[in-house]
């Protein structure tokens, strides 16, 4: 079984996030690789396709 560093697991699980988002009618932003102690990112919900941004 292939050993992984954190910053490869980290490219792995945001990728799999991102991906997951472009099936619905998300837009994510998530950085990788950042070192600072910080929000990690987030994730845009729109109302349909047409990129229209929800107020919460």
């Amino acid at each position: 079984m292939a050993t992984y560093s954190n910053t490869q697991l980290e490219i792995f699980a945001v990728n799999a996030v991102k991906t997951a988002a472009n099936h619905h009618p998300l837009m994510p932003d998530i950085p990788t690789g950042d070192k600072g102690i910080s929000f990690d990112g987030h994730i845009d919900v729109m109302k349909d396709d047409q990129k229209e941004r929800m107020l919460f």
